[in-house]
């Protein structure tokens, strides 16, 4: 998605959560110039818009007081086959606490399905479950799961809220978006 699909994504952005859920994860973070193993905190500024940018050991522990500010009552949690199974109860667990009705649209792993038929299939499932303006996306997974979702939370009825979560053997380019 060239230049200026990207600056639409991340128009949308509400929060991006790195989170470190491994000693392994959190070992090399701080080797490679981390903070002294206290949650960080980063903010993104862009013309007309900002983010946060939590990193921190842990943080689906302690989800609900993250995204709180940044999200309604309805959400679309879009993942893959391969994340869904580690991290997707611990988000819907924290999305319970705070109220928030949510769906799961799970999608094939690889970068061969960052396709049309793979968006499709986020769309189809944002319109079975009623998805409205105010329904946030959450996106759980690496770099296809997040141009993905962040495409699709960018053209779903005129863009809706979006939230990265990732833990950091997922990240890639995604901070510098």
């Amino acid at each position: 998605m060239p230049g200026r699909a990207r600056h639409t994504i991340c128009a949308g952005l509400k929060i991006r959560l790195v989170t470190l859920n491994s000693r392994v994860g959190w070992e090399k973070y701080l080797a490679e110039g981390g903070e002294d193993g206290r949650e960080q905190t980063l903010h993104v500024h862009t013309p007309g818009h900002s983010y946060p940018i939590h990193i921190g050991f842990r943080l689906l522990d302690n989800l609900a007081e993250h995204i709180r500010p940044h999200i309604s009552s309805k959400a679309a949690i879009i993942s893959n086959q391969t994340v869904a199974p580690l991290y997707l109860a611990p988000i819907e667990a924290a999305c319970r606490q705070l109220g928030i009705s949510t769906c799961s649209i799970i999608l094939p792993d690889g970068e061969q399905y960052k396709n049309n038929e793979s968006l499709q299939q986020i769309y189809t499932g944002l319109l079975q479950h009623h998805a409205g303006r105010r329904t946030t996306i959450l996106a759980l997974g690496g770099g296809v799961i997040g141009d993905l979702a962040g495409f699709a939370a960018a053209t779903y009825q005129r863009g809706i809220p979006f939230i990265q979560i990732q833990d950091i053997c997922l990240l890639d380019t995604q901070i510098r978006r």
